[in-house]
């Protein structure tokens, strides 16, 4: 499992506002939508936001991402949730989308927050915008999926 999905992405009040897509020869398109399979319903998903070089938040989904990224943005704390806490950034962030077909939520929780500890362990900091970790005791394979994800998304 090493195939991701690249977006970048622009917000202003709390709205995409400019989304662009990874070829796979690496050149970035504009697009209005997030394309299959990141918008598919019931699809764990792991995603990882970057400003610039450093990782600023890992999260999981099993939503369709457009859906979770506009509850994540609009937010406002009914239910004691707020959303995302990057949400006010105005500079342009890279998101990066692994899908993981036939796997459970818990077990892609325990990789995100694998990886979580790996920024952690590596630059003295958790992510910066990081609000909640689903720990979970893992697997060595687990283990050996959130490097091999972390090391892809620390050289993007």
């Amino acid at each position: 499992m090493t195939e991701y999905y690249c977006y970048k992405l622009m917000l202003l009040n709390q709205k995409i506002v400019s989304l662009k897509y990874r070829e796979k020869n690496g050149t970035f398109t504009a697009t209005s939508i997030f394309k299959k399979p990141v918008t598919c319903s019931k699809l764990p998903k792991l995603y990882i936001l970057k400003h610039k070089t450093q990782i600023i938040y890992i999260g999981v989904t099993s939503q369709n991402i457009t859906n979770r990224f506009r509850y994540g943005l609009k937010a406002k704390g009914k239910h004691g949730y707020y959303g995302y806490r990057w949400k006010d950034l105005k500079e342009e962030l890279t998101v990066l989308i692994w899908c993981f077909p036939g796997e459970s939520i818990s077990r892609i929780e325990s990789i995100e927050a694998e990886i979580v500890f790996a920024v952690r362990h590596n630059t003295s900091q958790w992510p910066e915008y990081q609000i909640e970790i689903h720990f979970r005791n893992v697997t060595d394979e687990e283990k050996k999926m959130a490097q091999l994800i972390y090391d892809q998304a620390k050289n993007i």
